[in-house]
């Protein structure tokens, strides 16, 4: 675990929460893969036709669980994310609308 000096040196506060709040968490790790802003999900598809146990974040899938800026939305990032397996895939690709003019 973290050491609580450094947990005390983070004091960002998300949605009321602060990193020290999950750190202690107890969960199981059972997640493989994870994938936010999954869009087509393609990893998500890919891993689980290897047999592996993957989830995904798509705020276009509907349902405040999939939408990061609502408070369910956050929690459930979150906790999917401490769900990862030691050397799992946390694969987070952002939406590139803000910076696609780069490319034109």
């Amino acid at each position: 675990m973290a050491s609580r000096l450094a947990v005390q040196a983070c004091n960002c506060i998300i949605h009321g929460f602060t990193i020290g709040d999950f750190l202690d968490s107890e969960v199981e790790r059972d997640i493989d893969v994870l994938e936010f802003w999954a869009g087509v999900a393609s990893i998500t598809r890919a891993a689980k036709a290897r047999g592996l146990r993957a989830e995904m974040i798509e705020k276009e899938c509907g349902g405040v669980g999939n939408n990061l800026l609502s408070l369910e939305g956050f929690r459930r990032a979150v906790d999917l994310t401490l769900r990862l397996k030691p050397g799992g895939l946390l694969f987070m690709a952002p939406v590139c609308n803000s910076f696609v003019w780069l490319s034109s």
